[in-house]
């Protein structure tokens, strides 16, 4: 790869997760100051207890998402990441389209790459190019090229809806995670109720993944990621639109 392909690839880093359907936070920047107040109720809500021993078993609803998610045939979405450093947090927005059966185009509106667009052109390739006076210069890259990670280390071809409930389905199916729902919908930050699913550690035994899941279509609507039992990641999605029904057009670049 020449070096010219090899910084269009670094550039082209894009969200993956998770991250994506209601509130925003205040903070807009890429890298702002972790201890911002606009944080008190994302870092409530990492705190708080939602579910118990005496709740379900995550398995058998994390199998009705995959197939709620492959059910659908395209879907758009804007989404928000947010990666909480020591004293800071990183944070990337942008809009997914998604048409199966492998279709996607991801567009870096603020933070982290603004204006870079990766496009799925072909199974196993990216092409994609950078922002601003850059964006005259196109490469394309392995699908699995560590250039094309989100800003929390996740592929950026397995952001779409039914790659992260698979993911959820190997974490508990092979891997062993504890997982468990809610028996109803329960109030979110936003006021919002939502089925909320929890992947738990096993040695020692820590909350590891939250989802608030849409009572409706069985999708993510915020995804939460803890390390050793610390909030990390919290992502979101909003302005979900299922089925609309996008031209193969805008799947060129």
């Amino acid at each position: 790869m020449s070096r010219n392909l090899r910084y269009i690839g670094y550039l082209l880093v894009i969200l993956a997760t998770v991250g994506w359907t209601t509130l925003i936070p205040a903070c807009a920047a890429a890298d702002v100051d972790s201890q911002n107040g606009s944080w008190s109720a994302v870092k409530q809500m990492a705190a708080k207890q939602y579910t118990s021993d005496a709740d379900k078993d995550g398995k058998p609803f994390i199998d009705h998402m995959v197939k709620a998610a492959d059910d659908l045939n395209d879907y758009s979405f804007l989404y928000e990441m947010n990666v909480f450093k020591k004293n800071r947090v990183i944070s990337q927005r942008g809009n997914l389209n998604y048409k199966k059966p492998r279709k996607m185009r991801i567009e870096v509106t603020d933070g982290a790459n603004d204006g870079s667009v990766a496009v799925m052109t072909q199974p196993g390739k990216v092409k994609g190019h950078l922002g601003g006076v850059l964006s005259i210069f196109s490469g394309t890259v392995s699908d699995r090229s560590s250039y094309l990670l989100s800003i929390n280390g996740w592929p950026m071809v397995d952001s779409d809806f039914l790659s992260l409930a698979q993911a959820l389905k190997n974490y508990v199916y092979n891997d062993g995670k504890i997982s468990k729902v809610t028996s109803d919908p329960v109030e979110w930050q936003d006021g919002k109720k939502y089925f909320v699913v929890e992947l738990y550690e096993t040695s020692p035994k820590r909350l590891w993944k939250r989802i608030a899941v849409d009572p409706g279509n069985l999708l993510p609507c915020y995804w939460v990621d803890y390390q050793e039992g610390q909030l990390w990641t919290y992502s979101l999605w909003k302005n979900v639109r299922l089925n609309p029904g996008i031209a193969d057009s805008v799947f060129k670049l």
